[in-house]
């Protein structure tokens, strides 16, 4: 009996919105199947009908007749992304591998009931090819919130002033232009950031607009990378009492997930410029969410999500593109690198059962650690000539704020020849100066909220760890000297903004200093947590506190800030709305 020639496909079968391109089987072997001779997927182009992608027609169909000096399929090299044509080389980044569920939708039947010439066609998870094949719904430029005129020097404003903060986009990939056609979402964040410091009259409504997108792109369960990075810059510069931060963060890191970015890659930097920036716009976020894991759980204490070893040695990928201008890339590493022993010591704070003598080793060998880190990324000139002024300025505030908790748990097991104080004081020195440095360079004013995590330690420190009337006199000067040299740089810095990140501080510094003068003055004080009778001020105590005294006097007092500032505090130290007030809002009572 002749054989039959195959039953024809329809060419109107339905798939998920947003497949980039779809399968026609070949007698090859299937990854996504079970046995050894399964067919093997190879990719065509979507044919679409209106917005609704559909299955190409079979080849013999007259949409897809090519000639006979059409060049032959793409061969795609095994270990690599990319793809390449007789003619042409595009970059494709592989999705994560996924569950085969064709057997869900349709159910293999017996061979004596299949129909006579027909083959089943299986399911299969695609590659995700980075160019974009329509424009984005949303665009705020498109529906009016901003004209192009005023968005154009936005970006290049968060560019200049914000991305160096976070590290996060390429200003050579991320234009207006590229922006647009890709994710309105990210533009949308980009120019709220923005406008959040050089048009606050815009800022509400590309803010609002901003969430609106997020909420829809979730609700329908999207996943591209303009909203992994929309989420991560909507937490950054955030409306000062919002408290969503936490919850962001970790939807941003599911999306990475769900992108795969966390599997080993035994990838090839493509050769063209364009490809090597889109592949490289991935793994950066991937790393930059990392160090948003970190700090984030670190200022929530909570545990982190992404683990190690699902990330890649970032100095090493970020050596292999110095070629390409991105020394942000750099500054990626130098912050994982400095996260990775302040990690450590998170982890042994959680372990029962450690006694002074092992706090006493392993606090002295933590901190030189972080010296060797503090050397080779700012003293040394080989570490300094890969990071840029602005990284610098503020990776190393990030790398004393961690010294400083490892100085706080020394000062709490009395390990040292002072029991830990001269180091903490040492270090707080060191913070303030470099806080100063960042007001000079006009960057302290750009400082995501999160820096007031860091700056509000080294205050809490002075007043609630039972270390300033542990002070000798001298000492006790040079701590309210810090405290109030920290006021007067961040008054400064808030130029007369009471929503500014630096204002909220300010208005702290001068409650701590408040609450330290009233006990000053206090018959007598309750005894510290040990059992220990604190020392309370004497004779000598009373020439600084009438300096102190008049310093309160002169400075403005706020009375109507209050819930405010409870908000934002809350927002920075509690991960939801429920919890209890954070560990610097009880100064303000």
């Amino acid at each position: 009996m002749p054989a039959q020639p195959p039953a024809p496909v329809p060419a109107n079968v339905a798939v998920p919105v947003g497949a980039g391109v779809l399968p026609v089987v070949s007698m090859q072997h299937n990854l996504f199947s079970r046995g050894n001779d399964a067919p093997q997927l190879q990719q065509h182009p979507v044919v679409t009908a209106g917005s609704v992608p559909l299955l190409p027609a079979p080849s013999s169909s007259p949409l897809l007749m090519v000639n006979a000096a059409a060049p032959p399929p793409a061969a795609v090299h095994p270990g690599s992304s990319t793809t390449v044509t007789p003619t042409s080389t595009h970059h494709v980044q592989t999705a994560a591998p996924r569950l085969d569920v064709s057997e869900y939708l349709d159910p293999p039947l017996p061979a004596a009931t299949l129909l006579e010439g027909t083959t089943p066609v299986p399911l299969a998870v695609l590659p995700v090819v980075e160019e974009p094949a329509r424009k984005p719904a949303g665009n705020p430029i498109t529906l009016g919130f901003i004209s192009r005129l005023e968005a154009t020097p936005l970006v290049n404003l968060f560019h200049w002033h914000l991305n160096p903060i976070i590290a996060l986009l390429d200003p050579h990939l991320h234009t207006l232009d590229f922006m647009s056609e890709t994710s309105s979402e990210l533009l949308t964040a980009v120019l709220a950031a923005s406008a959040k410091f050089f048009r606050p009259d815009l800022y509400p409504d590309l803010l609002e607009h901003a969430q609106a997108l997020i909420n829809r792109a979730i609700g329908v369960g999207a996943c591209d990378i303009g909203i992994v990075q929309c989420l991560m810059i909507v937490v950054c510069w955030k409306a000062p009492t919002d408290r969503s931060a936490f919850i962001k963060v970790g939807m941003a890191i599911r999306l990475g997930y769900q992108h795969g970015w966390y599997l080993p890659s035994t990838r090839v930097l493509p050769d063209n410029e364009r490809g090597a920036r889109l592949l490289l716009n991935q793994e950066r976020t991937w790393l930059c969410l990392a160090c948003f894991d970190r700090k984030y759980a670190r200022s929530f204490k909570m545990p982190t999500m992404i683990r190690s070893h699902e990330l890649r040695d970032p100095e090493t990928w970020a050596r292999e593109h110095l070629h390409l201008d991105t020394p942000m890339d750099m500054q990626l590493a130098c912050s994982l690198e400095v996260t990775t022993v302040h990690e450590y010591f998170e982890r042994l704070s959680r372990s029962p059962g450690l006694d002074r003598e092992f706090w006493s080793v392993t606090l002295t060998d933590l901190g030189a650690e972080q010296e060797r880190k503090m050397h080779k990324w700012f003293t040394d000139t080989e570490g300094r000539k890969y990071l840029n002024d602005q990284s610098r300025l503020s990776l190393k505030l990030m790398t004393l704020d961690s010294m400083l908790t490892i100085k706080k748990r020394a000062l709490e097991w009395n390990v040292g020849p002072d029991g830990g104080v001269g180091d903490c004081l040492a270090v707080i020195s060191q913070i303030v100066d470099q806080i100063d440095a960042l007001a000079d360079a006009g960057m302290l004013t750009f400082m995501h909220d999160v820096t007031s995590c860091a700056l509000s330690e080294a205050t809490l420190l002075i007043y609630k760890v039972q270390m300033f009337w542990r002070l000798t006199a001298n000492q006790k000067t040079l701590a309210i000297g810090f405290i109030k040299r920290l006021h007067a740089i961040c008054i400064r810095a808030a130029n007369g903004n009471e929503t500014a990140a630096t204002a909220f501080i300010a208005r702290f510094t001068q409650r701590t200093l408040r609450s330290l003068s009233l006990e000053s003055k206090a018959p007598s004080r309750a005894a510290s947590p040990t059992g220990a009778e604190e020392a309370g001020p004497t004779m000598v105590d009373q020439d600084f506190m009438a300096d102190l005294d008049e310093f309160l006097a002169s400075t403005n007092v706020f009375t109507d800030t209050a819930r405010d500032d409870e908000q934002y505090w809350l927002s920075l130290f509690a991960p939801t709305v429920g919890d209890g007030a954070s560990r610097s809002f009880d100064l303000l009572q």
